[in-house]
């Protein structure tokens, strides 16, 4: 009976870890970071002109979107062209932000106070989502 509960917690284990490999790739889901660590990154679409300075039009309620509860709030959010967005992990575990378009956006697994940042360049409607857990996802429309 204890080898088939373990088996069985191996297998749920697996197919839980599995969703996110396709995301992560396994090595960096299950490697680095211990639950203390905090990982800050940061990222542009494009990066700016040397010299230039960027700057980021505030957005309707804000530039920064906070992940609490395995939610993004606001989960919705109209920016402008340029706005540089900000996600705040506030939740108690792990939690992603993964663009939907692959390749355009993915701060990898943030830790809780692990904050992500991303410029958007072109307008247009990016949703995304966590790759930690199936109920986290919002959407960012960027207009002229």
């Amino acid at each position: 009976m204890k080898r088939m509960t373990l088996l069985s917690g191996i297998i749920v284990l697996a197919l839980a870890l599995s969703g996110c490999s396709v995301h992560l790739g396994l090595s960096k889901l299950i490697g680095g970071g211990g639950a203390s660590a905090t990982k800050t990154v940061k990222a542009t679409h494009t990066p700016p002109a040397s010299g230039s300075t960027v700057k980021s039009t505030p957005a309707a309620g804000g530039t920064e979107i906070s992940i609490n509860n395995a939610k993004y709030r606001p989960k919705n959010l109209s920016i402008k062209v340029g706005t540089t967005l900000t996600w705040t992990n506030n939740d108690s575990v792990p939690q992603s932000v993964t663009s939907d378009t692959p390749g355009l956006f993915d701060s990898g697994l943030l830790q809780p106070g692990g904050t992500f940042s991303y410029t958007f360049s072109q307008a247009g409607t990016f949703p995304y989502h966590s790759t930690a857990t199936t109920t986290t996802f919002g959407s960012v429309t960027v207009t002229p």
